[in-house]
């Protein structure tokens, strides 16, 4: 059986998958209505199938490709949605560039030579 976590009203199963381990989380009320259920159904096979296509790397980038490729050519096809576009583009660059930054700055970071004088 796996182990149980409480955490004020959220519960979390921790269950192995293969080599990794699998974070389900749940609502701990005892009855949901029926569109929660749903939706928390949908979630959990949305975040497997997320899990199975981690190691298809150039499958997921050329996924990515073609929907901006679809995504321009509709623009374009239809010469509007350019605010959108443009507030879209900012989004991925900011990603990008968090992507790209380091979580700590190497600058504020003391380094201790292991070097004995």
């Amino acid at each position: 059986e796996s182990p149980r976590v409480e955490a004020r009203s959220v519960v979390c199963d921790a269950r192995p998958s293969g080599a990794a381990s699998r974070l389900i989380w749940m609502y701990a009320e005892e009855e949901t209505s029926a569109a929660e259920s749903f939706r928390l159904n949908v979630a959990r096979h949305f975040q497997i199938f997320l899990d199975k296509s981690t190691v298809y790397v150039t499958a997921r980038w050329l996924g990515f490709v073609f929907a901006c490729l679809i995504y321009v050519l509709r623009v374009w096809y239809a010469n509007g949605w350019y605010i959108v576009t443009y507030g879209l583009g900012i989004f991925l660059l900011n990603g990008f560039i968090g992507f790209l930054s380091p979580q700590v700055d190497p600058d504020s970071v003391s380094v201790v030579s292991s070097f004995a004088d």
